[in-house]
């Protein structure tokens, strides 16, 4: 920019600065410390604007010490009044035509913060977490499609990385162009999981006597419901493409509230109206130690004992747990006593 200014062009340099952004509120807290929980959510924002505009001014002199030619005397800042009004306005022509519309999808968030985190905001780090295998219940009667099946206890298998996340269950989702079938395992039961991993997955059960009764298309299965885990209420079967044989058992459980892929599959299946009245639940859970301590011990059992599934539907509570009161019940009942895990 200097350089076409001292060649006669008009190339005027705006200075400006974000003031907007987690970096400013993390760092108020930090120096606010206890007293935050004195103040009002308006206190807190003038004491945030005071902040920028203290860096403002030591980064402004900073570059015209370094010869940084600019209009510095009148720089765009995001937090001008007039900046922000001017933001307003161009949403109010969006929601004039039409094309502003509240919905739903899953983000990063921060529970210390309390406030949405971006992408460039997310640190990770190489952790190994615990898995589970969990059975839900097949409710449809497939005996007249699948005559094999006649007067045996159905279940479609999923594995999870994060079984912290089945208390948001909503669905389990297959892929529609893979091999199905239907393992016969003994004591009645069959379990339904992609033919291409029946053999590790039998291996990780820890069951060697199993036979394939039947193969299954997928899409037979698509809209047939399962019982969930741990709520009295359904788990969708789906179809996505996003599935995949590289582990697990080719059943994919599904939180349209835990991820994006979840939350697509979800809206195009039409579980909008489950996704609203459960994703508050599994916000709160994600930071209850104690849940997660629960779902991780049975993983941890799991790896440890090679027991075949944990069937969550029978040993978590026998008592079906109601939504609007797991919170509660999932410390008084579950961990007071209620649930041993180390006796399974």
């Amino acid at each position: 920019v200097r350089s076409r200014q001292m060649a006669g062009f008009d190339a005027v340099y705006v200075p400006g600065w974000d003031c907007h952004g987690l970096p400013i509120e993390h760092n108020v807290d930090k120096e606010l410390g206890e007293k935050k929980k004195e103040l009002s959510m308006a206190q807190i924002r003038r004491l945030c604007r005071k902040y920028a505009e203290k860096f403002i001014d030591i980064q402004r002199e900073e570059f015209k010490r370094l010869g940084v030619m600019g209009v510095w005397d009148d720089p765009y800042l995001t937090m001008n009044y007039a900046y922000e009004a001017t933001i307003a306005k161009e949403c109010g022509k969006f929601a004039q035509d039409g094309s502003l519309f509240r919905s739903k999808k899953p983000i990063y968030w921060c529970f210390t913060c309390q406030t949405a985190l971006a992408e460039a905001e997310i640190e990770y780090f190489d952790a190994s977490t615990p898995s589970i295998y969990v059975k839900f219940p097949l409710k449809d009667d497939l005996s007249k499609e699948q005559p094999a099946l006649s007067g045996k206890d159905v279940f479609v298998v999923i594995w999870t990385t994060t079984p912290w996340t089945l208390p948001a269950n909503l669905g389990i989702a297959l892929h529609p162009d893979f091999e199905y079938v239907a393992v016969d395992v003994g004591g009645g039961e069959a379990y339904i999981l992609a033919r291409d991993l029946v053999g590790d997955c039998m291996q990780s059960f820890g069951i060697t006597d199993y036979s394939i009764i039947v193969d299954i298309d997928p899409k037979t299965l698509e809209n047939k419901n399962c019982g969930h885990p741990l709520y009295p209420r359904d788990s969708l079967v789906l179809l996505g493409n996003h599935v995949t044989l590289d582990a697990g058992t080719g059943c994919v459980h599904t939180a349209p509230g835990h991820g994006r892929e979840d939350y697509e599959v979800g809206l195009a299946y039409g579980l909008e109206e489950g996704l609203r009245k459960f994703y508050s639940l599994s916000i709160k859970l994600a930071i209850d130690s104690e849940v997660v301590g629960i779902l991780t011990k049975l993983a941890e059992i799991e790896v440890k004992h090679k027991q075949r599934l944990f069937d969550l539907y029978l040993t978590i509570d026998p008592t079906p747990l109601n939504v609007e009161t797991f919170d509660s019940r999932i410390t008084s009942e579950l961990m007071e006593g209620g649930f041993d895990p180390d006796k399974l």
